[in-house]
């Protein structure tokens, strides 16, 4: 996981309790080339 503006270190999941209340500033999502429009639109 690469989380900027907060320190190095291992994590498995970002837990914004343990980050300084500081919630994620980005988010990507990865989607599969067999989804729908419909199923991607749901998604959102």
């Amino acid at each position: 996981m690469v989380v900027f503006g907060r320190p190095k270190g291992d994590r498995g999941s970002y837990v914004q309790h343990r980050e300084g209340n500081v919630a994620p500033q980005l988010e990507q999502v990865a989607q599969a080339f067999s989804l729908t429009v419909e199923e991607i639109e749901k998604m959102k």
